[in-house]
């Protein structure tokens, strides 16, 4: 197997599994804030710019998709972020 090939299945599996745990919980975070309506409104665009994003960034946090400390942490940033709120 070349390693181009185990380099790419790992960076596609990766994303899927980022995508899968985090998307959904953090729309659900956002959607409770009132400061989330344009991101409620326009769902497919954030699903698009979120799964773009993501790939790009894949290989830097892939503990988020393995372990549940990092994924909590992460999407807790990340929906702080977008709504813009500080610790």
């Amino acid at each position: 197997m070349e390693p181009w090939t185990f380099i790419a299945s790992f960076w596609f599996t990766t994303w899927l599994m980022l995508i899968w745990r985090t998307y959904s919980v953090s729309m659900r975070m956002i959607e409770k804030d009132q400061k989330g309506a344009f991101i409620k409104n326009n769902r497919i665009l954030h699903f698009i710019v979120y799964c773009l994003g993501m790939l790009i960034i894949t290989p830097f946090v892939w503990p988020v998709a393995l372990f549940e400390e990092s994924r909590r942490k992460w999407v807790m940033a990340y929906v702080n972020g977008i709504l813009g709120k500080s610790k």
